[in-house]
């Protein structure tokens, strides 16, 4: 007989399709306390049985079709009905209880559970958990006013309402014990998770963007825009990378290109400059911003080089050959951050666009600097003067390019 009744009851506590997976822990919690308020009146109609308390016998089969009810309602993830069917049963259950055996028995001690179910329920309607909470708390305070020292229908021996009392408020604190640890867990979890977005964030955040910039966007939430008056420049492009790529997989491209510019990211972060961002095959750095720098022309010239060397070393390990436009140019330039979604620390100004020209109107395989560039670098670089060459928007301009450091 016992064991279809147990298969029943796991039937029935198994979480069904309509268990949503941010409710899996009520729906744990309201499950224990549903299966054990029935295994509890199962045990107790057998004992009230026996003693002849049959008003209590029938209360408890009431009592076992309320959570019968609960389970099935719990079980579908209708909370609300669940809840309610069990605040119902405790209420008429506990009432009698008092009435027919007595307030000695501990029985309306379960009223006392009734809130921090019913205030853990998914949702914010806060009202209704207010007004349901209401209810129980009524009834526990009339009972304890009319009937707590009145003398009960059924006079129980003394020695079995103490046990009574005694296994009543054992369930009830084990229960609140559950309870409490199960949220408890739940306050860890969420915790943790939170952690570990922000520091996902964080880590996201200072990729995008220079440490103190992102730190001053934390803070200050407003328009970030800085003016150096001497900072370098270096733009790099792959030459011929529009044909190359058409030959090549997709996805062979993309990875070409993150392996090549991951090299480029450890050359930049190594000497202290600041990745301004990619465009397509275009590698973009800057030295002195976000923050003044010493020498940083000479850090983008020792940079320079090191990608060159890359770049030739990817050639002869059997990768494609590959061959970089790189420029560089010094001046004044504007820096901050634009946009709200996917923003960028950026930079503007005649300095900007003059780097750019000297890539794009550069040698392939070569570095070339302007005469800015070139006068900051005084005589610790070997450089070979270009002559003077037509740079759109600038006309002529003197350049050089930069071939080593002196010894």
């Amino acid at each position: 007989m016992l064991r279809p009744l147990t298969r029943s009851l796991r039937a029935m506590i198994r979480p069904g399709p309509a268990i949503r997976p941010e409710h899996l822990r009520f729906w744990v919690m309201l499950s224990v306390g549903v299966v054990t308020a029935f295994a509890i009146h199962v045990v107790y109609t057998g004992l009230f049985a026996a003693l002849g308390v049959f008003q209590m016998v029938t209360a408890n089969l009431f009592s076992l079709g309320a959570y019968a009810f609960a389970m099935a309602m719990t079980r579908r993830g209708r909370y609300l009905a669940a809840v309610a069917a069990c605040a119902v049963e405790l209420c008429i259950h506990q009432s009698l209880a008092v009435h027919f055996i007595g307030w000695s028995a501990g029985m309306q001690y379960y009223l006392l559970v009734l809130p921090a179910v019913i205030f853990s329920m998914p949702g914010r309607r806060v009202g209704l958990k207010v007004g349901m909470t209401a209810v129980p708390t009524a009834v526990f305070m009339g009972l304890l006013a009319t009937d707590a020292g009145r003398v009960p229908v059924h006079t129980l021996p003394p020695t079995l309402l103490s046990a009574l009392e005694l296994v009543n408020v054992a369930v009830i604190f084990g229960l609140l014990g559950f309870f409490a640890m199960n949220f408890a867990q739940a306050a860890e979890v969420a915790e943790r998770r939170m952690r570990e977005e922000y520091e996902r964030a964080e880590m996201l955040l200072h990729n995008i963007l220079p440490a103190s910039i992102a730190d001053r966007l934390k803070t200050s939430g407003g328009v970030i825009a800085d003016g150096f008056a001497d900072a370098s420049v270096l733009f790099a492009d792959i030459v011929g990378f529009t044909t190359m790529s058409s030959e090549m997989s997709p996805q062979r491209v993309v990875a070409m290109l993150d392996e090549l510019f991951s090299d480029f990211d450890d050359l930049v972060g190594a000497r202290g400059l600041e990745k301004i961002k990619t465009i397509g095959d275009a590698y973009m750095v800057a030295g002195g911003v976000p923050g003044p720098m010493e020498g940083h022309a000479d850090a983008l010239a020792d940079l320079a080089l090191a990608m060159q060397t890359v770049v030739a070393a990817r050639g002869a390990g059997g990768e494609p050959a590959l061959q970089m436009r790189i420029g560089i140019h010094s001046g004044p330039v504007v820096a901050g951050v634009i946009g709200r979604r996917r923003f960028i620390y950026d930079l503007w100004g005649d300095t900007v666009n003059t780097a750019a020209r000297m890539e794009s109107h550069g040698v392939a395989g070569a570095v070339q600097i302007s005469r800015a560039t070139r006068d900051r670098l005084g005589g610790r670089w070997v450089v070979e003067p270009r002559g003077e060459i037509t740079v759109k928007g600038k006309g002529e301009m003197e350049v050089f390019l930069l071939r080593a450091r002196a010894d």
